[in-house]
């Protein structure tokens, strides 16, 4: 290989054609040749790690040290017209994965967007905690789980349940229960009571 060909192969546009997932390895095209097994740089890859494989069709830089492709590393990232970019240039980030799904920051007031289903699994505890409120806004929210409220709870609902609440199964109450700021609890009294077959008045 000579000087100037050495120079050519220092930085070239190339193009993925082949991927190994398994080893992490890129085969890209420059032009008529196509390279040997190559990795691909990633933006960690140290103790904080990323992982992102490339894609067939996917442009980018090949990078030879001394114009040797043998040694060369593939910089991925150009844009090009088989993968459209997902935010058509407006401010903020986004990603869409192969299934189509998108994850999106809107660069200013830390809102994320997911498109799909969004699905939390951790090996400990979830926490989430906040100096003001946290707001769940769902038409529907499911727990399948035993549930520790350890605060105040309020039922301030205006749908079809009017605000209600339905309880299927026993419920205990260890303290006062009130109705309107009325005792109705195990310590509660009535007035009007009378011996006999009589009713009694509302509790006191």
């Amino acid at each position: 290989m000579n000087t100037e060909q050495a120079i050519a192969n220092l930085i070239s546009y190339a193009t993925v054609e082949q991927v190994d997932t398994e080893r992490e390895l890129v085969r890209v095209r420059r032009g008529d040749v196509l390279t040997d097994w190559l990795s691909w740089l990633s933006v960690f890859s140290g103790q904080m790690i990323d992982w992102c494989s490339p894609s067939v069709g996917e442009q980018g830089i090949l990078l030879a040290p001394s114009g040797v492709l043998e040694n060369a590393t593939f910089l991925r990232g150009l844009p090009t017209g088989i993968y459209k970019r997902p935010n058509n240039g407006e401010a903020g980030y986004k990603v869409r994965f192969k299934n189509g799904d998108t994850v999106t920051h809107n660069g200013s007031d830390m809102e994320v967007v997911v498109s799909g289903t969004f699905t939390v699994k951790a090996g400990g505890e979830i926490v989430l905690q906040s100096p003001s409120t946290i707001n769940n806004n769902a038409p529907t929210t499911k727990m399948s789980a035993n549930t520790v409220v350890g605060g105040g709870l309020a039922v301030n609902g205006a749908g079809e349940g009017g605000g209600s609440s339905v309880i299927h199964g026993d419920f205990n109450v260890v303290g006062t229960i009130a109705n309107n700021s009325i005792n109705i609890g195990s310590t509660h009294t009535h007035s009007g009571v009378q011996g006999g077959g009589s009713n009694t008045g509302t509790p006191t």
